[in-house]
């Protein structure tokens, strides 16, 4: 079994989003079935020089904002519409909507991690208390400027059959589909996205060591990552099955070959020229998460 390359970071986010969340130790615990593709990232003490930079672009027709507080998106059809407070909101209400009768407190934190034209990747954690109950997770999203609701799913932006070969080539979902084979809970290698989606997403505590599992909406948890060539890497979260996992964001990268309608922006987001990504989001936005809660 390999290790799991362990990334320590003193934040909510990549390299540096601030999250008030309670500081480890830090550990490099050994993990199992792990592989470069899926990095497990501690929470370290806040960062004493957390820090706020204002960001402002405009994208074409779309208008960028971000002061540390929110991310201001003016498209031609809205004006200084806040995404993260939206989204926080929608979390609020989805919550309350699973059990009126019981009071729950519902906090998130969000950090914009790349911004690609009219698309917007960012970190999401919430944390929900109810009574002597708590539980917390953390998930990348991407939103649409003109469908700010909505999150994007990656088969949106990129074929199915793509998809299925970033991740079969991924040394944890091969490994997965190994250990299927064996235990005979799945024939072969899968042929379609259908059939894999449906191996990856059994919620038997079979797959990723009982540690993660993947969403049955997974492909709608993603954000931009970095070029490699005529490539994107992409981060695909995974969702803690147990409360010590809570305090880790679980994660697959696969690298899926760039559209023809995404290679310019992409190409001017790794430039800086319009927008960033990852490698760049630090010294764009600074180290400091949108908060919000009830």
């Amino acid at each position: 079994m390999r290790q799991v390359f362990l990334l320590l970071v003193g934040t909510l986010s990549l390299l540096g989003c601030a999250s008030p969340t309670p500081p480890e130790v830090k550990t490099t615990p050994t993990v199992t079935s792990a592989s470069p593709e899926m990095i497990i990232r501690t929470v370290d003490p806040l960062p004493s020089d957390s820090k706020t930079l204002k960001w402002q672009q405009n994208i074409g027709n779309i208008a960028y904002s971000w002061d540390g507080s929110d991310l201001l998106i003016t498209n031609g059809r809205m004006s200084h519409f806040p995404l993260f407070r939206t989204i926080w909101r929608e979390d609020v209400d989805a919550v309350r909507k699973e059990d009126k009768k019981t009071s729950k407190t519902v906090d998130s934190f969000f950090c914009p991690v790349a911004v690609v034209g009219q698309l917007t990747s960012f970190e999401h954690e919430s944390g929900y208390l109810s009574g002597a109950s708590a539980w917390s997770y953390r998930t990348y999203e991407t939103r649409n400027a003109f469908k700010p609701h909505d999150r994007v799913v990656l088969s949106d932006l990129f074929s199915e059959q793509a998809i299925l070969e970033g991740l079969l080539k991924n040394d944890i979902v091969a490994l997965e589909i190994k250990k299927g084979v064996d235990d005979r809970s799945i024939s072969g290698r899968p042929e379609t996205l259908r059939e894999l989606s449906a191996f990856l997403t059994v919620k038997d505590y079979s797959r990723f060591d009982a540690e993660y599992f993947m969403e049955d909406d997974y492909l709608s948890r993603f954000a931009f990552d970095r070029l490699d060539g005529d490539s994107v890497v992409i981060r695909l979260s995974l969702s803690p099955s147990s409360h010590s996992a809570q305090a880790l964001h679980g994660y697959l990268e696969l690298s899926l070959p760039i559209p023809p309608q995404l290679d310019q922006p992409l190409r001017d987001a790794a430039s800086k020229k319009a927008g960033f990504l990852m490698p760049q989001f630090e010294e764009t936005v600074g180290t400091t998460s949108a908060k919000f809660g009830t």
